[in-house]
């Protein structure tokens, strides 16, 4: 039977983490939010990791004269990852990479004509920028013709945080996450029958408990987020390469 690793149950795991203390003090809705800053930090590492954890794909169509496209931020949009040419109509495409660059380093990139001269995926460099936290791409040159990309990008912004919904972390570093968060929410709680010194001395007695438990999570999770893959599990094998190993004669 699978786990049922939600916001739901993580509610729970804090209380118990945090010795159980009044419903209200905290109430659900601070060890969400609580829990969604935890959550937001732990997507926000993974993107910044070279690893592509959590990718999308956009289709920006371009138009002859129009060189400016606003991108979707209502999808996630957080860093670009690869840009490449498509045409699915033309079975005889051949996918081209296009280069990336900041608008400061277009020159480097691109000195030709503002405007191509004739051709479908004229893209030389994509060049991208933000205003006010919208990114926008400009085509360079601008395209004389009707013309489809595919963009790659890393996803920012999680889910809102709901009681019955799954984790936007890896299911293996729930527990992390709920450690994290109770640490957070341990300093709202208050306990019945207790007065201030000891509701103190109580904080005081979880808080190195939870401290060494995320530790640990932490030094396995740096380790996680460098690879998204068992380092060696992918590189091919010859046949008897280790014969010629360490031969001084070759």
């Amino acid at each position: 039977m699978a786990l049922q690793l939600d916001y739901d149950r993580l509610i729970g795991e804090v209380r118990l983490d945090c010795n159980e203390p009044e419903a209200h003090s905290p109430n659900d809705d601070l060890i969400l939010q609580k829990s969604g800053n935890v959550a937001q930090l732990l997507v926000n590492e993974l993107s910044n990791a070279p690893p592509g954890w959590s990718q999308r794909f956009h289709d920006l169509d371009v138009l002859p004269g129009k060189a400016f496209y606003p991108l979707p931020i209502d999808k996630a949009f957080s860093k670009p990852v690869r840009i490449h040419t498509i045409d699915q109509a033309d079975r005889f495409h051949v996918t081209r990479k296009v280069d990336m660059c900041d608008r400061q380093n277009q020159d480097e990139f691109y000195q030709g004509p503002r405007q191509a001269v004739v051709g479908r995926h004229t893209a030389w460099v994509k060049v991208l920028s933000w205003d006010l936290a919208q990114p926008q791409l400009e085509v360079v040159p601008e395209p004389v013709e009707v013309a489809r990309y595919r963009i790659w990008y890393n996803t920012g912004i999680i889910p809102e945080p709901l009681q019955d919904q799954n984790p936007p972390v890896p299911l293996e570093y729930f527990r992390y996450w709920r450690v994290e968060t109770s640490l957070l929410t341990l300093r709202y709680c208050h306990w019945r029958g207790r007065d201030q010194v000891s509701r103190k001395a109580e904080i005081e007695f979880l808080e190195p408990v939870l401290l060494r438990q995320s530790k640990q999570f932490k030094e396995a999770w740096d380790q996680f987020k460098l690879t998204n893959r068992v380092t060696g599990s992918q590189e091919p094998h010859g046949y008897a390469d280790w014969y010629l190993d360490g031969d001084p004669y070759l």
